[in-house]
């Protein structure tokens, strides 16, 4: 068929103005792009609204798929984050909530282990098996859960108690 043609044949910018422009399909039943004076401009996929800008920035609707992300200044993330590649973090990373983890989770047939803060007891889990390897508690106490190897020397500053068997 033919096709119909809005076009600047001047040395000028082609402008289109309004206070509210749509762009819709040819039926007039599917937004594709909305601009709204002094307010937002929201883009469209199928009529459903994907992009739209915002006083602060931008809102997307349903997944991004980029090259690469620079973020500058404060992020936050609400659901999950996953990464198949190298996660780098350039400064402090802090995770907030009663009882922050974090799951180190291997690909083959071996534990994984845990790292966390359990009102105030920090541990390592294994979580495999489902046994603490080690826990510090509140007041700096230190357990344990199996042997402890020493590879060279060992100063015990203090208290030395020693269960089972000493070799």
């Amino acid at each position: 068929g033919s096709h119909s043609y809005i076009a600047d044949l001047g040395t000028g910018d082609l402008r289109i103005t309004g206070s509210a422009v749509h762009i819709q399909n040819a039926a007039q039943s599917e937004n594709m792009i909305k601009c709204f004076e002094g307010d937002r401009v929201e883009l469209y996929h199928n009529n459903s609204k994907k992009f739209q800008s915002t006083a602060y920035g931008v809102n997307v609707t349903g997944t991004t798929d980029t090259d690469g992300l620079v973020v500058s200044g404060v992020t936050t993330s609400i659901g999950a984050i996953t990464s198949t590649g190298n996660l780098t973090a350039n400064g402090n990373i802090r995770v907030q909530n009663s009882f922050p983890t974090y799951y180190l989770t291997d690909t083959d047939s071996d534990s994984d282990f845990l790292i966390q803060n359990a009102n105030g007891n920090f541990k390592i889990k294994d979580e495999t098996n489902n046994v603490d390897r080690f826990t510090i508690n509140s007041s700096g106490t230190g357990a344990f859960a199996g042997n402890l190897d020493v590879g060279v020397d060992l100063d015990v500053t203090d208290d030395l108690t020693i269960g089972g068997e000493f070799n």
